[in-house]
């Protein structure tokens, strides 16, 4: 699997797209719960650290947390929030940054049905008009 993360202060977002394995999200998807890192290095994990060095500027050690994103009894993601090294991260953060995922989660799903429902609304609205095209020759014979 392939992760695609966006970063940085709007309205400049710039995306970078990595694998899963060996990444933050991906030990959150693996283990399924939160994941709190009070010091990101490269020593604990390289992969992150080598990814994080294509964002400009270079990072420095942060503490990092990160809430699964679950949509139908699935981690599809996650939400990170990073801080300066050295940052205490509470569990009262950790429990809130779980219930905005949980909505984020509840956005991604209503986008997507949406989505669903224009796609199967465009083909219903093409398969009438192609009938409706058919039906003169159809009369005529």
């Amino acid at each position: 699997m392939e992760l695609t993360t966006t970063y940085g202060p709007p309205p400049a977002f710039h995306t970078l797209r990595y694998p899963l394995a060996g990444s933050l999200t991906g030990w959150v998807a693996q283990h399924r719960r939160p994941l709190r890192v009070a010091r990101l290095t490269p020593e604990e994990w390289p992969l992150v650290w080598q990814l994080a060095e294509q964002l400009k500027p270079p990072p420095a050690p942060l503490a990092v947390l990160l809430a699964p994103l679950w949509i139908q009894g699935q981690v599809i993601g996650s939400l990170e929030v990073v801080w300066e090294e050295g940052y205490s991260i509470t569990t009262q953060e950790e429990q809130f940054l779980e219930a905005v995922a949980v909505q984020v989660a509840l956005a991604i799903t209503n986008a997507r049905l949406y989505q669903e429902k224009e796609r199967a609304l465009q083909e219903a609205r093409e398969q009438a008009k192609r009938l409706c095209q058919e039906l003169p020759q159809r009369a005529v014979k």
